[in-house]
């Protein structure tokens, strides 16, 4: 599956700043999940997924830590670990909180996942959205259980979004 493409999870749209009358660059709260900066509306609209590389649909069958899962996709069970999402390995007790997190957050959800096309091809690093309104990666950078893994800053497609540059991009 290659191109831009769109999957039937609904998801909230951020406002674009560019219809706000001030800026929230200044603000302490992370920004929304899209490729522009503000709150989300109330109104459900489609996820489309960045770039060109695969955006499927799956169960999240297994979860290992924070970061990394398996989920079921056709029948088919692939490994997939949350782009930009470096775990705590000094902490053990933020692993395991990082690891409950994403566990009560996402196993058993559909989920969606938008692969980042800067990574290596046979790779599923990505972006993952467990719900209509939980973007996995930004939740857990904002929980403070991980931290963002700045080595794929100049590679990550997702470098560019908003959650991204907030948390240091």
């Amino acid at each position: 599956m290659t191109g831009v493409q769109t999957c039937a999870l609904p998801i909230y749209s951020p406002v674009s700043t560019e219809d706000k009358a001030t800026s929230d660059s200044a603000s302490s709260e992370p920004p929304s999940t899209g490729s522009t900066q503000g709150n989300l509306t109330p109104e459900p609209t489609t996820v489309k997924c960045e770039g060109f590389a695969l955006c499927v649909t799956g169960e999240v069958v297994k979860v290992i830590n924070g970061k990394t899962f398996y989920v079921n996709i056709q029948n088919k069970v692939y490994k997939v670990e949350l782009a930009l999402i470096e775990l705590p390995l000094q902490s053990e007790e933020a692993m395991r909180a990082a690891t409950t997190f994403t566990r009560n957050t996402c196993l058993g959800s559909n989920v969606l996942i938008d692969q980042d096309d800067g990574q290596k091809v046979n790779s599923f690093i990505a972006q993952v959205y467990c719900s209509p309104t939980k973007h996995l990666n930004s939740m857990l950078l904002q929980t403070g259980y991980v931290q963002l893994d700045k080595s794929q800053c100049q590679s990550s497609e997702f470098s560019k979004l908003d959650w991204a540059k907030f948390y240091g991009c």
